[in-house]
């Protein structure tokens, strides 16, 4: 990976573009949560960029509109330049829940508010199966600073690193699933986007690429999670001090690989299932229950830890339950889990 194959990119294209933009969002940034009272769950609210571009860009209102989420994850995304690298087998996986998402997924919008950074990029090693995804995207949470209506945010990126697409969620709802009406509900009143079918509700394409996207920012931020830090970036690695200017160095990316070790033991898993079947015992041709071995769907379980009397010292735990290859000769049951270094 160079440096032109990630968001620095974009972020030094702005600087040129409008110099001491950065700067200037600085105090917008202090000033929205000194003054407009912006919760700490988001850096800064994208209507500070919005009016950043409207006062010192004069920007007209289509251009503001499309441009303030952009400079927005930007400014936030630069503080840290988090990178999470997926292998493509466990982000294939993950986004397969995306797309089978029902209502019995009781995924608490609150595990989104508890970001290992405020603004993360992420993208996958290769290509996936369709187009939906966006393969390259920043993610984030914002917040409107005079509804405090909170949204995540995705930003994709086109292949070349040079333009970005917005997409949001309205976190309106305890659940995941249940924000989604309210998303749709807003985004119907702007954009007429292609429809898709999920549990008989026309849902814009736009929503879709929302919850896939989300998927993988979930991983991030769940617990016992297969990250490790990318051996080749780690050995460049130089993070900004504290107190020191941004310098917008490919130096300053903490680059960390996903699913190392859960990607390839999915690919074994997918090797045995379509291998040719061996013949079955005389016992199990006898009690003819032998199946064809099959892998069976990993899914999101969560829970709270700390005592009920102190509800201020309670946290929510999100884990996601590992794929499991059922059927198999060898091993009846494999179950994947990561391995930590």
């Amino acid at each position: 990976m160079t440096e032109n194959e990630t968001p620095l990119k974009l972020c030094r294209k702005w600087s040129e573009m409008a110099p001491g933009c950065f700067d200037t969002l600085d105090v917008l940034c202090r000033e929205s949560h000194e003054e407009m009272g912006v919760s700490d769950v988001c850096d800064l609210p994208i209507g500070a960029a919005y009016e950043y571009l409207r006062v010192k860009c004069h920007l007209e209102k289509d251009g503001r509109a499309r441009l303030a989420s952009e400079l927005t994850g930007l400014y936030i995304w630069r503080k840290h330049k988090v990178i999470y690298n997926f292998d493509h087998t466990l982000a294939q996986e993950l986004v397969a829940q995306a797309d089978a998402i029902t209502e019995d997924d009781k995924i608490p919008t609150e595990i989104l508010l508890r970001p290992p950074y405020p603004c993360v990029y992420i993208q996958t090693d290769k290509p996936l199966a369709g187009d939906s995804l966006p393969l390259k995207f920043m993610a984030w949470i914002e917040e409107d600073a005079n509804s405090h209506v909170r949204e995540f945010r995705v930003q994709s990126f086109s292949d070349d690193m040079e333009h970005t697409k917005t997409f949001m969620l309205e976190l309106t709802k305890p659940t995941v699933y249940d924000c989604i009406y309210d998303t749709v509900a807003t985004t119907a009143k702007y954009h007429t986007f292609a429809k898709f079918q999920l549990n008989n509700i026309h849902i814009d394409e736009s929503v879709r690429v929302v919850l896939r996207a989300m998927q993988l920012y979930l991983y991030v931020c769940s617990d016992q999670a297969d990250i490790r830090e990318n051996p080749k970036q780690q050995g460049i690695y130089r993070p900004r001090q504290p107190g020191q200017p941004i310098k917008d160095k490919f130096r300053e990316i903490d680059m960390k690989d996903v699913g190392v070790v859960i990607g390839h033991t999915l690919r074994r898993a997918e090797q045995e299932s379509s291998a040719p079947q061996a013949t079955p015992s005389t016992d199990e041709a006898k009690q003819g229950n032998h199946k064809r071995p099959h892998t069976r769907r990993g899914h999101w379980h969560h829970y709270w830890t700390g005592p009920k009397s102190e509800p201020e010292q309670r946290k929510l735990i999100l884990k996601w339950t590992h794929p499991i290859l059922v059927g198999g000769y060898t091993d009846n049951v494999v179950t994947m889990f990561p391995v930590k270094e």
